[in-house]
């Protein structure tokens, strides 16, 4: 994306960047990908063009980010995407505990179904790793154990 902004501004003198009609030319540029690509990508551009002004505030090698605050075009709905209380109570009410517990891992850490998997797979390769460390660990002791180690335990 980095390479799209160079592309178009890469030429351009620093002190333009200075100018506050170089706002205009920037959403010139947007409307330009948003005729092309869209106004997520329109949208998407303007955001790395304002973080790579703004880097170069922060380092004093320009004095203003004239990208900063470019209306957004790409605008979303995701209200139907919401589960309301209603919603969730049905489910609980049909679902196996597994898928139960996996919906209240899901409202409680916001995470979507992927970072969902990717998580409990973490957990579970660590839960094995672990368990693995403890039987290894358990046969080592017993193949290096005598037999009147054995014959001296006592039962619990």
């Amino acid at each position: 994306m980095l390479t799209k902004v160079e592309e178009k501004f890469g030429t351009m003198p620093i002190a333009a960047l200075e100018d506050k009609r170089v706002r205009g030319d920037f959403m010139d540029w947007r409307d330009e990908v948003l005729s092309v690509s869209g106004p997520r990508e329109a949208d998407n551009r303007i955001s790395i063009l304002s973080t790579l002004l703004s880097w170069a505030v922060d380092r004093t090698r320009i004095w203003h980010n004239h990208a900063i605050g470019i209306a957004r075009l790409h605008k979303t709905d995701r209200s139907d995407k919401l589960w309301l209380p209603k919603h969730v109570e049905a489910f609980m009410s049909e679902a196996s505990v597994e898928m139960q517990r996996a919906l209240i891992l899901a409202l409680h850490t916001g995470q979507r179904q992927g970072d969902l998997r990717k998580s409990v797979h973490t957990i579970i390769e660590k839960y094995m790793s672990r368990t693995r460390a403890l039987a290894k660990s358990a046969m080592t002791k017993f193949e290096n154990a005598s037999s009147t180690d054995f014959a001296n335990r006592r039962p619990h």
